[in-house]
Order: C-alpha cells, then structure tokens, then sequence
C-alpha cells in the first residue's frame, strides 16, 4: 500500500495548494462604510467574502478596511479549504470501507 492509500489525516500541502490559487477581489459598495473581499477558487467558486467596515462614516479608511477585509477572507477561506479536503478525505475512507457512512 502506498502513503496515499493509507491517508488518514488531511495533508496541510493540499489546502496550501488551494490556497495558493485562490483569487481575491475588492468591492465597495457606494454609500456604506464597507469593504467587502471576495475569496475565489479559478473556476469561480467563491470560498469566502471578508468585510472591513468603519461605525462611523467620518472615520472610514478603505485602504485599512481592505486590510481587514482581506484579512477575513483569507481566514475564511482557508478554512473552507480544510473543510472541503476533510470532505474529499471521508469520502476516499469511505470507498476503502475504513470508515461507515
């Protein structure tokens, strides 16, 4: 058998390699003190969107708003990889019948 056959656990290089190609992208919708960030795969699936956004409109910064936005998705959407590697995991244990549905 070899190492892939008896994995486990979910391998931390196949959520950086998704991490890797994830996309982001800035929207500030007119009117609001918001920033949102949106967390994409390359075929378009969203993974995440973080938010930056200010109580006070006077005191808004976008540029520090983009930072926490980012911020946000990037967490998010890391965990969403795990998520998705966790699902495909139990998935492959299933088939091999080490784990029960």
């Amino acid at each position: 058998m070899s190492n892939e056959e008896l994995q486990t656990k979910v391998d931390f290089s196949k959520v950086k390699a998704m991490m890797d190609k994830v996309v982001y992208t800035f929207n500030k919708p007119e009117g609001i003190n918001n920033v949102l960030c949106i967390a994409k795969l390359p075929d378009g699936y969203t993974l995440a969107i973080g938010q930056g956004s200010c109580i006070y409109g006077p005191n808004f910064d976008s540029v520090r708003g983009m930072q926490v936005a980012l911020e946000n998705a990037k967490r998010m959407a890391e965990d969403a990889c795990w998520q998705y590697q966790g699902i495909l995991l139990r998935e492959q244990l299933i088939a091999k019948g080490l784990i029960n549905d």
